[in-house]
């Protein structure tokens, strides 16, 4: 039998590797088996030189005083990851509106209270019940604790009665404000309709503690240095390794067989893998659980996306100086929802336009709408058709645009779930709709006593989630070591 190990990964998304490295500072032996050639997940780079491109994750809250750099403190690896903050927390084009959230905290209330005056008492009343719910969740994170409403499930009780935005609607009256709180739901890939309001509220307000911040180096630069924490206590990581099953003795799993034939043994095994892929590809039907099983399946992957990476040959921060622009045809999201659900790409209602915050001498622009990979839909055939539709979109936004493009990349949901195994090419796991079956997810704990499962499929998409998620899952195994 080939090698043992105390704990063994089966994926490396920031999830994976909070967890590992976590463990690893705790002494246990730790193997990481990743089947693409980088580790990361959504948080690596690609480069088309002269260009680099960040693959999927733009934008996170890691301000010195939140939860991720908590974490990274508790590691010890905090001086080694750099932010740059954004210029704004998000920009929303409505319409003919377009308004301007900034990013540094002190300033997000103030510029709300003067942007609208007349809204003064609403804003402040909803505001105080974020801050409330933040507090109660969140705040004993930062002390290392349970979440909140994991020790007190009746801190959610009135948010469970809501979606986002009946939520936001008990609060603000204004329909213009309403709409600008709507506009952040990329950043989750939910529309207000069918939003997690617990969800959605602690993702505004996070944001609006800690800060919004990109990483200088880029998100792979904190998959890095994860990795880092795990190899240098004496754990293993490995890339172009693919586990092809996880074989179970006693009602334990003993050992993972990789595609090379190789077996890797240990105490504990942890799943960065979607869900789906784990019971239908890696586990012996004899040796799941049937009512996990119907659990896993009751859940809606989020949504894909189709991505253009544009390499630029001029900087367009005069045109569109900031880095996070959410552009909507009008304010009828509930159609939109429609419509990405549908894989009706007849009209561009939407598109998310990114930019780092980093200069650099070769500039680059991410383009990006909402889209499935439906079965019977051909993206292979179509996904130029659409990339093509994306830019003429931006075109409208950044006239000229087309004449400063060098190169061009495109993705699909194809290519997000080739490249990530993600069931479906989610961005975000498992949606985070407004009915409490998906509040709940899935328990990280599975069905098998020494098997677990981290990552946004869990707690929800984000850096921030899949952290918390990762760690979450570090101190379950460690009661049972």
């Amino acid at each position: 039998m080939g090698e043992n190990w105390d704990a063994v990964f089966i994926g490396s998304g920031i999830s994976a590797l909070t967890c590992g490295a976590f463990l690893a500072k705790a002494g246990l032996r730790v193997r990481v088996l990743e089947q693409h050639t980088r580790i990361g997940g959504y948080a690596h780079s690609f480069t088309r030189k002269p260009f680099r491109f960040e693959s999927g994750i733009h934008s996170v809250p890691m301000g010195q005083n939140g939860y991720i750099f908590t974490l990274l403190k508790a590691l010890g690896v905090d001086q080694e990851i750099e932010t740059v903050s954004h210029n704004c927390m998000y920009s929303a084009g409505i319409g003919d509106k377009r308004f301007i959230v900034p990013s540094e905290p002190s300033q997000i209330r103030e510029w709300f209270f003067s942007t609208f005056p007349a809204d003064r008492a609403d804003l402040q009343a909803l505001f105080d019940d974020m801050a409330h719910l933040y507090d109660e969740v969140v705040g004993p994170l930062l002390q290392f604790e349970p979440k909140g409403n994991e020790t007190n499930p009746s801190i959610l009780s009135k948010y469970l009665d809501h979606n986002y935005r009946s939520y936001i609607e008990s609060y603000i009256k204004n329909p213009e404000l309403r709409d600008l709180f709507f506009a952040q739901w990329p950043f989750a890939g939910v529309t207000p309709e069918s939003a997690s309001t617990t969800f959605f509220t602690l993702l505004f307000y996070v944001h609006a503690v800690e800060g919004t911040h990109y990483i200088k180096g880029g998100f792979e630069r904190l998959a890095d240095v994860l990795a880092s924490v795990i190899t240098a206590h004496g754990g293993k990581v490995t890339t172009s390794c693919t586990v092809t099953s996880l074989h179970c003795e006693n009602g334990l799993v003993h050992h993972a067989e990789l595609d090379s034939e190789e077996t890797i043994c240990g105490k504990h095994f942890i799943s960065n893998a979607s869900p789906r892929n784990l019971v239908e590809h890696l586990i012996n039907k004899k040796d799941t659980n049937r009512l996990w099983v119907r659990r896993s399946n009751q859940l809606v992957c989020a949504s894909s996306a189709v991505a253009v990476y544009l390499g630029l040959d001029s900087c367009i921060s005069s045109q569109l100086p900031e880095n996070i622009l959410f552009w909507y045809k009008n304010n009828d999201f509930r159609k939109m929802h429609e419509r990405i659900e549908n894989n009706d790409h007849s009209i561009s209602d939407h598109l998310i336009v990114l930019k780092t915050p980093e200069a650099s001498p070769e500039p680059t622009l991410f383009l990006m709408k909402f889209a499935n990979n439906c079965s019977g839909y051909d993206w292979k055939a179509n996904k130029e058709r659409v990339a093509l539709s994306l830019i003429d979109t931006a075109e409208h936004i950044l006239p000229g645009l087309s004449k400063h493009i060098r190169c061009t990349v495109t993705a699909s949901p194809q290519t997000f779930e080739r490249y990530t195994l993600n069931s479906e090419g989610s961005l975000y796991g498992f949606a985070n709709n407004a009915n409490r079956y998906s509040e709940a997810k899935i328990p990280m704990q599975t069905f098998i006593p020494n098997l677990y499962q981290t990552g946004h499929w869990c707690r929800g998409g984000g850096v921030w989630n899949v952290m918390e998620s990762g760690f979450t899952v570090s101190k379950q195994i460690l009661k049972n070591v």
